[in-house]
């Protein structure tokens, strides 16, 4: 997020999000073949083995979906649900695909709402607004962090592929 909004303070915006989406794409698709080629044992010394089966466990029900999710939602470890997406059955074009979805608004909407463009900076409303969302986000984050193994049980139970 930071390297995203330096980069929409240099280039501004839209050149900000197309080098961050080339560059994010690109590393998503390097570990995801980290994943495919070197399998759990790398990922168990790199992440531990402990966090690994618990992430291949959840993603291991709805693959696509919860792909999907983990990688459009912040405060999940992108790299390694990227790696262990490698060591599913999920296909290439099927991980491009739901990189790209996923990532696309998150990095759109830090790269313009990042810009002040949207919502400006130098205003008393952009100011209040921006105070509010920034709440928001830090309440939201805590709650993912604070129910994260609450809402990976939700994915867990009872799901099929």
């Amino acid at each position: 997020s930071l390297t995203i909004l330096a980069g929409t303070a240099i280039f501004g915006p839209f050149m900000a999000f197309i080098f961050a989406a080339i560059g994010i794409l690109i590393g998503s698709i390097i570990a995801f073949f980290i994943g495919r080629f070197f399998s759990k044992p790398l990922l168990y010394w790199i992440f531990g083995k402990e966090k690994v089966d618990k992430y291949e466990k959840i993603l291991s029900k709805r693959t696509k979906l919860i792909l999907f999710l983990t990688l459009f939602l912040p405060f999940f470890p992108d790299d390694m649900i990227c790696m262990l997406a490698g060591i599913t059955n999920i296909r290439i074009i099927d991980f491009l695909w739901i990189s790209i979805l996923a990532r696309s608004v998150g990095i759109a909407s830090i790269s313009f709402f990042g810009s002040g463009s949207i919502i400006p900076f130098n205003t008393w409303w952009g100011i209040s607004l921006w105070c509010i969302i920034l709440v928001f986000a830090v309440t939201i984050g805590f709650v993912i962090l604070n129910k994260r193994k609450k809402i990976a049980s939700m994915f867990l139970k009872n799901k099929t592929h």
